[in-house]
């Protein structure tokens, strides 16, 4: 989310963008993790996750990012806007499926001999 900061800052470095297959996929992943701590946030005695609402109105544009298809027409407008702005040379779209060898590949590094650390995966059972 921080991509233009970051980009600015290092403007020789590889930008990572991590995708989905689909913003549909996306968001039911981001609705069983993340969001429903967003929303608990919301409550006016609730006292923790102020930060998160804040990253979320920030990604949103609004206040009003609990809405599925607003948040899944802005993960696709945030994407959008990464491959248009960042280099080619300079950006990696990367599934997280895809572990370390496209990231290690566009880094110049050896692949670690270790797992990728993939976790929280629906074949995990967790939903």
């Amino acid at each position: 989310m921080f991509w233009r900061e970051l980009s600015k800052a290092y403007p020789d470095a590889l930008v990572l963008l991590s995708v989905r297959d689909s913003a549909e996929t996306w968001w039911h992943s981001a609705d069983k993790t993340f969001l429903p701590f967003a929303r608990m946030a919301l409550a006016p005695d609730w006292n923790e996750g102020r930060g998160l609402i804040a990253l979320l109105e920030r990604f949103a544009g609004t206040k009003h990012w609990n809405d599925p298809a607003m948040l899944m027409t802005v993960y696709e407008r945030h994407n959008d806007e990464v491959r248009k702005s960042v280099p080619q040379h300079w950006l990696l779209e990367w599934r997280v499926s895809e572990g370390w060898e496209p990231i290690c590949h566009a880094l110049g590094v050896p692949v670690p001999n270790l797992p990728f650390p993939w976790m929280n995966q629906r074949s995990e059972g967790r939903k």
